[in-house]
């Protein structure tokens, strides 16, 4: 419910990727309209970041049920290259997670058209995840930008071997005609 924050009745789950973006948003807006910043930061002290990081395992929870507390049995943000690069960084930031959380998240990688790029590949999301971060996170000159890059000029030079005018694929249009 958007005026209460409370889950809707038919899904009791809370994603801590989504609920890492609406932080960023929140941090951005409070930047925008500092006049605001006391109900911003109100907003931002009721998220319950320790319930979603599983300090036995070192990694995020990538959800949690909010009618029990309980975690997701087996979905962890353990990818560099996805959108849950954000969740992380902001979850180090925080002090909820440390620091050696950088170095657990997997970093592997794959090609297509000569590129290389860390995975998820097509069949993992696509370019969202590899780019979503990158909306809140300055990372141009580092090596998820360079990922980011070279994910994006492979979906070109697939869009133009497919002889179309738009680029950009997800996990439904897959070079490896798998999905």
């Amino acid at each position: 419910n958007i005026e209460t924050f409370e889950g809707s009745s038919g899904d009791p789950w809370i994603s801590t990727l989504d609920r890492g973006n609406y932080a960023a948003g929140l941090m951005m807006a409070r930047a925008a309209f500092p006049e605001l910043r006391k109900e911003f930061d109100a907003y931002l002290g009721e998220m319950k970041w320790p319930m979603l990081y599983d300090k036995a395992r070192g990694l995020f929870h990538g959800g949690v049920k909010m009618t029990t507390g309980t975690p997701h049995a087996s979905w962890v943000l353990d990818a560099m290259a996805t959108d849950a690069r954000l969740v992380n960084f902001l979850g180090v930031g925080w002090g909820v997670a440390d620091a050696g959380l950088w170095t657990r998240l997997k970093r592997e990688s794959t090609s297509n058209y000569g590129l290389r790029y860390m995975k998820p590949d097509w069949e993992g999301g696509g370019l969202f995840m590899q780019f979503f971060s990158g909306i809140f996170l300055e990372e141009r000159y580092t090596e998820f930008g360079e990922s980011v890059a070279n994910f994006a000029y492979a979906q070109i030079l697939h869009g133009k071997r497919l002889g179309l005018p738009v680029w950009g694929w997800s996990a439904c249009e897959s070079p490896k005609e798998g999905y």
